[in-house]
């Protein structure tokens, strides 16, 4: 067994961690990220017999993978990120959502080409999803705390 090195990080740090979104294939790092989650469904179904005790089979029927993203709501939402955060962020949650009326008139939602959640410090990717598309988009503000966001996607998959 290796023994503890306090030269070496064997765990990943969410202070070193960034998410990348791609549209139109072009890498932007979502600035002021709080947090970051996903969940694979697959949608598992037990098949169930007279006469057996418990599951014959446990069988995948579908799949579903979705992704929540919670971020601090900068003081001009709607207005290109001019200058990077500090946490090297260049593109908003705000940014990336269209409205009722520009769906509305194109028929096509807010579609990311790819998310990736990845640590800086060591350059892997921690999981990468493609053909993202905005599902909801919330917020809240609460009296002497900051504004926050929240925004749930849905993946055609995981890829990494």
């Amino acid at each position: 067994m290796a023994l503890p090195n306090p030269n070496k990080t064997i765990i990943s740090k969410g202070s070193f961690c960034s998410v990348y979104v791609y549209r139109n294939n072009v890498k932007s790092t979502l600035g002021l990220v709080s947090s970051a989650s996903y969940n694979e469904d697959f949608q598992v179904s037990e098949a169930q017999v007279i006469g057996f005790f418990g599951s014959v089979s446990l069988d995948v029927q579908n799949y579903k993978c979705t992704i929540s993203i919670g971020t601090y709501v900068p003081a001009n939402p709607r207005g290109a990120t001019v200058e990077p955060y500090l946490d090297g962020g260049n593109i908003t949650l705000s940014e990336l959502v269209k409205t009722r009326t520009q769906i509305a008139l194109d028929g096509i939602g807010s579609v990311l080409d790819q998310v990736d959640f990845a640590n800086r410090q060591s350059g892997e990717i921690i999981a990468s999803f493609k053909y993202v598309v905005i599902s909801a988009n919330s917020g809240q503000i609460n009296p002497a705390t900051y504004v926050t966001s929240n925004m749930q996607m849905m993946a055609i998959e995981k890829v990494y």
